[in-house]
């Protein structure tokens, strides 16, 4: 699977997520970028509609206090175009 995360289009702290041919999958992934919001992440929130996400600007995740499981993706640093990769995916 190939995809890119489009970052530069970020507005009111949500990012799109496009498939390669550069269609949307999702809009309503929002942004955990500060310290204390990427530390709260998704702990004793409600569980994620399948077109929601969270992105963390992390190299790795927990699951501590999560009620429910999440499917995880990895991507890549952004290349020359202002995008990312999906280069792991977890799921469950």
């Amino acid at each position: 699977m190939t995809a890119a995360t489009d970052l530069a289009a970020a507005t009111g702290g949500t990012i799109a997520v496009r498939s390669a041919t550069g269609d949307p999958i999702t809009t309503r992934v929002r942004l955990a970028t500060g310290f204390w919001a990427r530390f709260r992440g998704l702990m004793g929130s409600a569980p994620l509609t399948a077109d929601e996400g969270l992105f963390l600007p992390v190299n790795s995740i927990h699951m501590l206090f999560m009620r429910y499981p999440i499917d995880a993706l990895f991507v890549s640093d952004v290349d020359a175009q202002g995008q990312r990769r999906v280069v792991a995916i977890n799921a469950d």
